[in-house]
């Protein structure tokens, strides 16, 4: 299994590539969808998604690639004539034409599309009906078995169970997996649970749509929510985020150099909303905010390390401020009597 980046997707480009690639495409591959990322580097929505949509460029004739019916882009790729909206998004951002050839030369070189779904009941591939999990027809897995929290990660294991099964796994095996599997570090994890307070690391979310997953993943249960978000902007929308900011976070805390703009946005959307925003405050730094978010805790307080941004205004990557984090809360849990 191999993870690929826009940036290292740019290169399957034969025009910029040095060497052949015939050779490289894989006989597996997934989209597990196409949302606005990294337009700091790339110019627009159309060129993000043309590199992303180089990883099938090379596909070998007979090949499987896994695509999310649910997304607006991978949906269109699958053929799906998506609702106004979705087809409204594709407009704007200017992709139709490139979708659609796409579709055309993955047709054409027999490439077999095989979709997930989490909203709706598919004919093949995976798919989520009720509680239960199905690929194929057969199901694997309940949702009340799944160890990872949040709706998105019932799509991801979706996406798993039609990858896995493109690859030759059979259905037991995608049941033991999908129930057994608790997750990596850095990916919505509880750091520690003492004094009532519950502190849940997702550097990973390194997009406001990755931060808006992670909110998603805790309900408005009577508990207070502490978000802490930040790091360097990526010239990404956030008004979908202060939404769910406003929907569900009781403090916010804005660090590093995003930090006062998540804060404006979300405070901006309140006004616009004319509703209360929830209480701000803005650091320069993690361990600040940590410090503060320590202070305002009270027991059944969730702190959610959901940055939205990435980490290389202060870190070398999502990693080396998760583990910071885990070591300023250590410090925290370690302080309380």
């Amino acid at each position: 299994m191999l993870e690929l980046s826009s940036f290292q997707l740019e290169l399957f480009d034969p025009a910029v590539a040095w060497g052949d690639l015939s050779m490289l495409g894989p006989q597996v591959a997934c989209l597990v969808n196409v949302t606005p990322n990294h337009l700091d580097r790339h110019p627009n929505m159309a060129a993000y998604t043309a590199a992303k949509l180089n990883l099938l460029r090379q596909m070998p004739a007979g090949a499987a690639v896994v695509l999310g019916a649910d997304d607006a882009v991978t949906g269109a790729l699958l053929g799906n004539g998506g609702d106004r909206g979705k087809s409204a998004r594709l407009a704007a951002w200017g992709l139709v034409d490139l979708i659609n050839a796409t579709r055309q030369e993955l047709v054409k070189r027999g490439i077999q599309m095989t979709p997930f779904s989490r909203e709706q009941r598919l004919e093949e591939g995976a798919w989520l009906d009720g509680e239960r999990l199905f690929y194929n027809g057969e199901w694997f897995a309940q949702r009340q078995d799944l160890k990872l929290r949040g709706e998105h990660n019932i799509s991801n294991v979706l996406a798993a169970a039609a990858i896995s099964g493109a690859a030759g796994a059979n259905i037991s095996a995608m049941g033991e997996v999908a129930t057994t599997f608790s997750g990596v570090p850095h990916r919505l994890e509880v750091v520690a649970e003492a004094g009532g307070v519950t502190w849940i690391n997702d550097s990973i979310a390194t997009s406001p749509e990755r931060a808006i997953a992670g909110l998603r993943s805790f309900g408005r249960d009577g508990g207070t929510l502490i978000l802490l978000a930040g790091g360097k902007d990526k010239n990404l929308p956030w008004d979908a985020f202060a939404e769910t900011v406003l929907e569900r976070v009781d403090l916010l805390i804005g660090f590093g150099q995003a930090g006062p703009m998540i804060v404006e946005t979300v405070q901006e959307r309140a006004r616009f909303r004319q509703q209360r925003a929830p209480n701000s405050a803005v650091v320069q730094r993690l361990d600040e905010a940590v410090e503060l978010a320590a202070r305002a805790a009270t027991p059944g307080t969730i702190v959610l390390l959901a940055p939205g941004g990435t980490s290389y205004d202060a870190y070398k990557d999502f990693e080396e401020r998760g583990e910071h984090f885990r070591a300023l809360v250590r410090n925290v849990v370690m302080s309380i009597p």
